[in-house]
Parts: structure tokens; sequence; C-alpha cells
């Protein structure tokens, strides 16, 4: 079924491509205006520093920089390298191998998509993405822009930093965040969420209670999906103890969008939580 007044195009000039170690390639290129409507990706699985080692960027109107630049897994919600089964109204990992993003993504002049394998291994890799030709692109329609960014590791006391320095006006769509537990308290994800919007540094315009209550749940955070918020990935080892030793979570700002004019800052707090009762001094000292 084709939409009113636009052309449906399901673009796979090849739906496979054989990487050797280091190999940049040109996924394809779309002229607008157009709207990328979903991206199906997969690869075999491997260890994850291999599954990980694929990354993805999308180059808007022939710019130098590129608008989206993060790793492919990634992009759809697996930031540790660990496919696992999930699905949100956004991503999906179908059967924890079929990848998939349902991010709208305007194109007003065009789009070049592109990946490189910075792995050791040679990689057997499969893609297609679906788009609509439109006749034309409401001005308010803004292009989606992806960074990726990591602490290892993070330091105590001093807040997590989500998203900084963006310029709008914008929409802060969502997130997806890896964690590996390093210290074995009795919760890691005390911290609140803030998020500063338009200059507000000194007070947050949305404070949150604790990161398990920032996705969606309670009372610490187990493996589970629901639609704009989830924590689809937990690793526990024989001595993990109370925590985990990896997780990750997504949070999607779809039904309730966070909205700037000027600039925004998104943070969590660094801290954690442990409990100590009366003769526990000397395990509070250490």
């Amino acid at each position: 079924m084709e939409p009113v007044g636009s052309r449906g195009v399901a673009a796979r000039v090849s739906p496979n491509r054989r990487l050797e170690p280091g190999e940049h390639v040109v996924l394809g290129e779309i002229e607008g205006p157009a709207t990328v409507r979903h991206i199906w990706m997969t690869f075999p699985p491997a260890p994850p520093e291999v599954m990980r080692a694929l990354a993805f960027e999308v180059f808007y109107d022939s710019a130098a920089e590129p608008s989206i630049s993060l790793l492919a897994l990634d992009f759809f919600s697996m930031p540790l390298g660990r496919p696992v089964d999930y699905a949100s109204v956004l991503t999906a990992a179908q059967e924890g191998r079929g990848f998939n993003a349902f991010f709208p993504m305007p194109i007003r002049g065009s789009a070049r998509f592109e990946l490189t394998n910075l792995s050791q291994r040679v990689v057997s890799f499969y893609y297609q993405t679906d788009y609509t030709m439109e006749p034309d692109l409401d001005p308010g329609d803004g292009y989606l822009h992806v960074s990726w960014r990591r602490e290892n590791p993070t330091t105590m006391l001093e807040d997590f930093t989500i998203v900084d320095g963006i310029a709008g006006p914008g929409r802060f769509l969502g997130c997806s965040i890896g964690v590996r537990v390093l210290d074995q308290g009795d919760w890691y994800g005390e911290g609140e969420v803030k998020v500063f919007r338009d200059g507000g540094d000194a007070f947050p315009t949305i404070c949150g209670t604790g990161l398990e209550d920032y996705v969606g749940t309670a009372w610490t955070m187990g493996a589970h999906a629901a639609p704009y918020a989830g924590s689809p990935l937990e690793v526990r080892g024989p001595d993990t103890g109370r925590q985990p030793d990896l997780l990750s979570f997504y949070r999607w700002h779809v039904l309730d969008p966070i909205m700037f004019e000027s600039e925004l800052r998104i943070t969590i707090q660094q801290i954690g939580a442990v409990r100590f009762a009366v003769g526990d001094e000397a395990r509070f000292e250490a």
C-alpha cells in the first residue's frame, strides 16, 4: 500500500556484505525529500568486542561531520554488545538477532549511510533500509541526531552526563545506556535523572527519584521490556552478589516529550546505596 502523496521504497542494492577488518563501506545514499521509516541489520553472533565493533554513521546533506555516529548495536539499544530478545516502540532485537530501528528520519536534501568494521575479524553483514519519498517536508520536521559517549569508569559523586551541549530548538527523543557495576554495594541506581532545559543550571526542569523510576519500574531493576522503557539485559555471575555485573536500559520520550528552545543537558547522579547496621563500623570505614 502506498501512502497518499508519497511512494513506498525499499532500498536494497546489495542485501549483504562481507566486511574485512578495518573495511569501510557506504551502505546507501538517499535523495530527498524523503523519510526513513525502518532500518534492519543483522550479523552472526560473536564475542562482545566484535559485536560492538561495527561503527554506524549517517551524513545529511553532504555535511563533513556525521549527524549519527555510534556503534551499530548501540543504535538498536544494545549498548554492551550482548544481544537479547526484546521489543520497544522505537527499537527491537527480535529473537536477539534481528536488529530493528523505527526512528522517523526526515531527509530534505540527501543522506549517506556508512559502516566501518573496527574489529580484527571478518564480519558477514546484512541490512535493509525502508523509506518513503515525500512531495515535501514540513519545516518543523527535525533531523534525527544520535551521539555516543562513555565514561570508564565513572567517578563517585560526579554526575554522569547523558547528553550536553545540544543547540536548539529540538526534542530529546530518548537514550539507551549500558552499565557495568564495579562495586558490590546494595544498589547501583539510586541517582536522580535531571533535565536542565534552556540554561537552567541551578535547578532542573525535571528531577526524577532514582534510576529504576526513570525506566518506569521500581524497587531496583531486573530484565524486562516495555514499549517506552525497559532493561533488556542483565548479566549475573556466580559471585555477583546483590548487584548484576552488566545491565542495559532504554527510555523513549515519545508520549512525554522533552522540548527545548536553546540548549539541553541531562545528567544522572553517580551515587549508589549501601546499608550499614549497628556493628558494621569496620565495613563502613572500608
